[in-house]
């Protein structure tokens, strides 16, 4: 009886902070204002747009909220601004914007029945463009995006975001990972990236393969066999690490798939390769002339090559 009664009240415990939570700070409402309260200021639809037309403004809304909560007001959000609610939070709770999109859609469903026509779901009122300028707000604020996949609900569309940093740069986000894109040029089409694999995920790689590291070899066209031969045009180290086995390797494969716009089934093993000083691979092509003789014979098994990454 003793223990039934310590736990019935750990649940009671649990259960309250758990609702606490889930609470808006007490300067937000969303969508009507509390009881016998008048809002110092009310945040709608054309707010909303204005906020959303670029990073600085999004960064003045978010400095009229905070305040009105240092002079001890509230601030009432209504449906079309929801978003900004969520910048809030980023910018001055310091929430993940995962769990700040979670804590409003959290509220919304327990208003709406009442006051509230939209659905609780985060892609019902979250549109994809404030999306990527609440991860350009939270990259500012706490130097690392949210992983979204953690929202409830999370739409396929918002595990991968990409947005314009003006001229050929480009900042692609991806479960909680930044890549920083420079088109170099247009034919060929040619980018480069930084920040593909962070410097653990790299470490791990180069542990898994360290021990499978043999010789390199190329492929004998010339026999019809394919055979893979030693060659002084390459003189590394490489093997191959699965991605079906390893995770660390797959979102690799993955990220490496969606900045190409092709599906992760369309890629080849990925290749570890090891230099030591001195040696090469030298210059070659990745791919096969469609002028070839043997053009037919050599992508019949796996088609062509189409990016190298």
């Amino acid at each position: 009886g003793g223990a039934r009664s310590r736990w019935h009240r750990c649940i009671i415990v649990m259960s309250d902070v758990l609702e606490a939570m889930l609470q808006l700070p007490a300067h937000l409402a969303l969508l009507t204002p509390p009881p016998g309260v008048r809002p110092a200021a009310t945040f709608d639809e054309s707010a909303a747009t204005a906020a959303f037309a670029s990073p600085s403004a999004l960064d003045d809304a978010c400095s009229q909220i905070e305040s009105v909560r240092q002079a001890g007001g509230v601030a009432l959000v209504r449906e079309p601004a929801l978003a900004l609610c969520v910048a809030h939070l980023v910018a001055y709770g310091r929430s993940r914007l995962a769990d700040a999109i979670s804590l409003v859609a959290a509220q919304l469903a327990a208003c709406r029945n009442s006051e509230s026509q939209t659905p609780a779901e985060p892609s019902a009122w979250l549109q994809q463009a404030e999306l990527c300028a609440l991860l350009r707000l939270e990259l500012h604020v706490r130097g690392q995006p949210s992983d979204l996949s953690t929202v409830l609900g999370c739409p396929s569309q918002w595990l991968w975001l990409h947005w314009s940093d003006g001229g050929s740069l480009s900042t692609v986000v991806g479960r909680g990972h930044v890549i920083e894109v420079e088109r170099l040029r247009p034919d060929p089409r040619l980018a480069q990236l930084r920040r593909f694999c962070s410097a653990t995920e790299a470490e791990h790689i180069i542990q898994l393969a360290r021990a499978s590291l043999h010789p390199s070899r190329v492929v004998n066209h010339s026999a019809h066999s394919g055979e893979a031969l030693l060659s002084d045009a390459r003189t590394s180290y490489s093997c191959k690490v699965a991605a079906a086995a390893d995770v660390v390797v797959m979102r690799a494969v993955q990220r490496a798939a969606y900045l190409c716009g092709m599906s992760p089934q369309h890629a080849e093993a990925v290749q570890m390769v090891h230099y030591l000083p001195g040696q090469e691979y030298r210059p070659h092509f990745d791919w096969f002339s469609s002028r070839d003789a043997r053009f037919a014979d050599k992508t019949r098994e796996m088609g062509n090559r189409l990016v190298s990454f």
